[in-house]
């Protein structure tokens, strides 16, 4: 099961990705909207929640592992917990010699043992997004009724808006039970902004859970008119320092977001396919011996 997730704004529509469930009951999030640049991956370390105040935290830069794609990324929730960054013409899946994985990845929620509050899973923001027509088919449409005003970051005006949509997991036990059939949303009791509406999105029945998604409308702040988004996936357990890891896709890449970290290629071309295929024939020239 997958469906295209869209937004209304205004008379407006905004298509923003492709969110389906996998075969193991996990999710993924792929065709993420663009217009044809650069993507900068990050594997970021963020203080945990009680490490920061609501709204007033910084990302260290220096403890962030930055890759960059030309290639449309995908990002995979597994049901074990583990996240991934795949898709054509990326580097994905682990070396069967060299040690490590191939590209990025990193262990958050088991969707089975439901060990957090369920999310949110991920993060999706974005400003100046591209208008896109409502095709109806195969979609999950936002509408305004779906949507908060940030009281925390109001918009100025109608035309200071930007998106932030938090998706969150429930198990099927707690969709069977506050599922409102007749307008497909859960209410959830959120940290901050108290009882809010979230719309579900239907999973099949090998899934352990489905996803639910909460909107916010939010102001665009300094973003020069550019198009521009984050999707945020992946949070593990809090780690010894305080700090919890997650993966993000960023885009557009700009290389002032990374400070002097260095940045990694994440296509399958050049150096990383050559080690691939190496990989492969290693390994299989040792299974014969």
């Amino acid at each position: 099961m997958k469906y295209y997730i869209v937004l209304e704004y205004k008379k407006d529509y905004y298509k923003l990705f492709l969110l389906g469930y996998t075969s193991d009951g996990g999710f993924f999030v792929k065709d993420l909207v663009n217009d044809g640049k650069k993507y900068l991956i990050a594997k970021m370390l963020i203080p945990s929640p009680d490490r920061r105040k609501f709204g007033k935290y910084a990302i260290p830069i220096e403890k962030g592992k930055y890759w960059v794609t030309t290639n449309s990324p995908k990002l995979t929730h597994h049901v074990d917990g583990t996240v991934q960054i795949s898709g054509t013409g990326i580097m994905s899946g682990f070396y069967k010699f060299f040690k490590g994985h191939k590209g990025v990845s990193t262990q958050s929620m088991n969707l089975y043992k439901n060990d957090n509050d369920g999310g949110p899973v991920f993060i999706f923001h974005t400003t100046n997004l591209p208008i896109t027509k409502n095709k109806g088919k195969n979609q999950i449409l936002i509408k305004k009724s779906d949507q908060l005003i940030d009281p925390y970051y109001k918009p100025l005006d109608e035309n200071d808006y930007a998106f932030t949509l938090e998706f969150f997991y429930f198990p099927q036990g707690v969709v069977a039970r506050y599922l409102n059939p007749s307008n497909m949303t859960i209410l959830l009791q959120h940290p901050n902004y108290g009882i809010i509406s979230l719309r579900y999105v239907p999973a099949p029945e090998c899934s352990p859970g489905g996803i639910g998604i909460f909107t916010r409308i939010v102001s665009m702040g300094d973003t020069e008119n550019q198009f521009f988004f984050s999707l945020n996936g992946g949070a593990s357990a809090d780690l010894e320092g305080g700090e919890f890891e997650h993966i993000s896709i960023i885009y557009p890449f700009e290389k002032d977001r990374t400070g002097k970290q260095k940045i990694k290629k994440l296509d399958f071309a050049g150096f990383n396919k050559f080690k691939a295929i190496l990989d492969s024939i290693i390994y299989k020239i040792k299974s014969r011996f």
